[in-house]
């Protein structure tokens, strides 16, 4: 994965993490989806 090009989606709409992805992965990014804001507090690095 190309952390450069890593992007972190977060909402509580899964339908609005699927159409914001669906969009970015077309455009070349990676994306991470996140439905809570603590799931993606937790996912980052110390």
């Amino acid at each position: 994965m190309d952390i450069g090009k890593l992007v972190a989606i977060v909402d509580d709409e899964p339908d609005i993490l699927e159409l914001v992805s669906l969009h970015l992965v077309k455009a070349g990014y990676t994306t991470k989806k996140y439905e809570l804001a603590m799931e993606f507090f937790d996912a980052l690095p110390q």
